[in-house]
């Protein structure tokens, strides 16, 4: 059985998308543990409407704590052997969980199956049709895709994949802003393999009032937290470690360039100094990092105008070479 927890607080707009498109599934054996998280609005009478209709239904409420509490919440009651996350203003398609099972049926070994999104501002049908298969995926590739800022859909929310939940164990979503980040780095940690689909199965819906919804303010938190986050990867993996010390001075150096002449851009020298004292020395003493790629680092971080003036000359000819994965 499929243990589904939507976090709730004030969706009354669009809940219905998100529950309906569960009931809508293809795959029946689940469970959908509505946390209500303190709403003011008319959720919560929108869930005990589909409680009442649906046994598999139930709701669960609590006081305003924030997504991540509200998820944990969900943790803790579920009952089944699989967890699977989505936010109340998101919704998926019909046979989300019918691909994820079979994939979870034919690797029974796999901790984690992924499916992809799609970011959308409306609710416009997933028509297309469903792409057929996945691709087996192992530890190494889950810690290199947490890493990396282009992998973000993909490898940092907690919403689009069904865990087993014996890999979940006792680990809980923290509540911060690197919430779904930092929990995925802790148990891809635990994971011997995943399995990745061919098909795009969610739709994310970002709006303003959007659990997802990005802003600079949040970006900029999410980039004070990466010394946290890179705490959590074993110290002896000096792997690992330079995935992410890469990766992060890859944000670092485009930011510094984007807000150079921004009102951000003190924000973001702080932060660049912040990670500076907790990663600099990793990231120029790491021999999985090649000299190719710090060379860029370097001069870029000192002159972030020449991150523009190198992008603009190169970037026809694909990713910036020094800059690239």
């Amino acid at each position: 059985m499929i243990s589904v927890i939507v976090p709730i607080y004030n969706a009354e707009k669009y809940l219905h998308y998100c529950l309906d498109s569960i009931k809508a599934q293809t795959y029946q054996d689940y469970e959908v543990l509505m946390v209500n998280d303190g709403s003011t609005d008319s959720s919560a009478d929108i869930c005990k409407k589909y409680q009442n209709e649906d046994g598999r239904f139930k709701l669960i409420m609590q006081a305003n704590a924030g997504p991540s509490i509200a998820r944990n919440t969900g943790i803790d009651a579920a009952k089944g052997e699989y967890v699977f996350f989505i936010d109340s203003d998101d919704y998926i398609h019909c046979q989300t969980f019918e691909l994820m099972m079979s994939a979870a049926t034919e690797e029974p070994d796999s901790d984690i199956v992924f499916a992809k999104g799609m970011l959308s501002k409306d609710y416009s049908d997933l028509k297309e049709n469903l792409k057929e298969g996945y691709k087996v995926i192992y530890r190494d590739d889950l810690i290199r895709g947490v890493a990396d800022n282009m992998e973000m859909v993909t490898f940092w929310p907690v919403w689009n994949k069904l865990y087993k939940k014996t890999v979940i164990g006792t680990e809980r979503l923290s509540n911060s802003t690197t919430e779904d980040r930092e929990f995925n780095i802790r148990v891809y940690l635990q994971s011997n393999k995943a399995c990745l689909l061919n098909a795009v199965t969610y739709q994310w819906i970002q709006r303003k009032s959007s659990l997802s919804h990005i802003n600079y303010n949040r970006t900029f938190n999410e980039m004070s937290d990466l010394p946290k986050l890179y705490k959590l990867l074993p110290s002896d993996n000096e792997l690992y470690k330079s995935w992410f010390l890469y990766c992060t001075y890859r944000a670092v150096v485009a930011l510094l360039y984007h807000h150079r002449n921004t009102k951000h851009r003190k924000t973001i020298e702080n932060i660049a100094n912040n990670i500076d004292a907790a990663m600099w020395t990793d990231f120029k003493s790491n021999k999985n990092i090649s000299f190719a790629k710090k060379l860029p680092v370097y001069i870029f971080k000192k002159i972030p105008l020449l991150y523009g003036m190198y992008f603009s000359v190169v970037n026809h000819h694909g990713y910036i070479n020094g800059l690239k994965k």
